[in-house]
């Protein structure tokens, strides 16, 4: 059978570089809201899609002067300057459900598959500038794919109708910031966790 879904989903998400000259400085809170679809190929196995809007971000601090571009200005940055990104995006999961059978009123349930992701909107804040929230979206690639897994619950209220509560880790595969000129090669990926509340039908 197919089931669809409404579902918000806040977050704390938070970009984690892979070299020591650009390090985590600090999370962000964000929200996710969207369709999910459910395909079920046998009782307790489905392909799990939808689509969402998912605010995501983090806070990044640079040890060395770098480039940023913001308004389509472009200026160098002081050295230990901290960015807060604040970042829109389209997410389209396609993934892998399975569940239990119900027990009593109740269906656990794990989610796990591929986040991919096209941004929509880019903003920041430079704490070191006068950058508030500005346009960044040239300091920000527009594609974005990570992984995601989940675990939760099911309650029914009779027939296909349910509430669902779980809890979803994403993690990121591809370089969040773009690279340019006067600025370090590195590849900032975004990590989230979430807490899913919804209803499927």
């Amino acid at each position: 059978g197919i089931r669809f879904g409404i579902f918000f989903d806040p977050n704390i998400a938070w970009m984690k570089p892979d070299i020591t000259d650009v390090e985590n400085a600090g999370t962000r809170m964000g929200f996710k809201v969207g369709l999910s679809f459910e395909k079920y190929f046998t009782e307790n196995y489905a392909f799990f899609s939808g689509i969402s809007i998912q605010h995501l971000g983090g806070k990044v601090k640079y040890a060395d002067s770098i480039s940023f571009t913001a308004q389509n200005i472009t200026e160098m940055l002081p050295e230990g300057s901290t960015i807060t990104y604040k970042l829109q995006y389209i997410s389209v999961p396609l993934g892998l459900k399975l569940k239990t059978n119900e027990i009593g009123y109740l269906t656990y349930y794990g989610n796990l598959g591929l986040y991919p992701q096209v941004l929509i909107k880019a903003t920041g804040d430079v704490l070191q500038s006068d950058i508030t929230n500005s346009s960044i979206k040239d300091e920000v690639n527009i594609f974005n794919l990570g992984y995601y897994i989940g675990i939760g619950a099911e309650y029914s209220l009779g027939g296909s109708t349910a509430i669902c509560l779980g809890l979803y880790y994403t993690n990121g595969f591809l370089d969040v910031t773009t690279d340019h000129d006067n600025q370090p090669s590195d590849r900032v990926v975004m990590n989230n966790v979430a807490l899913n509340l919804g209803i499927i039908f």
